[in-house]
């Protein structure tokens, strides 16, 4: 009865493989495999973080005014993210 209490104990839950795949997909798919495709995937990364910014910024801003600094970091950020990917287009 011990045995299969601990067998159960080392068995690692779904979720926290699904985690650890997901993050695992994200930096495979990060790195690409070429530098322009690096460079790419992380303006796209910028410019998807700086849209969830905006949203928080504007969502949460709307009740409280301090909040809406995220909406223009957000924005200041999707500039960098926009300019980075004409860079990427630039790379051979």
């Amino acid at each position: 009865m011990t045995e299969e209490v601990k067998h159960e104990e080392q068995k690692p839950t779904e979720s926290k493989i699904m985690k650890t795949g997901l993050i695992d997909r994200y930096m495979k798919w990060l790195k690409g495999g070429s530098k322009k495709e690096y460079v790419e995937n992380i303006s796209y990364s910028v410019i998807l973080f700086s849209a969830f910014l905006v949203f928080v910024g504007m969502l949460v801003g709307s009740f409280s005014g301090t909040f809406v600094a995220f909406a223009i970091l957000g924005a200041f950020l999707f500039l960098v993210g926009v300019i980075v990917f004409i860079y990427s287009n630039f790379l051979k």
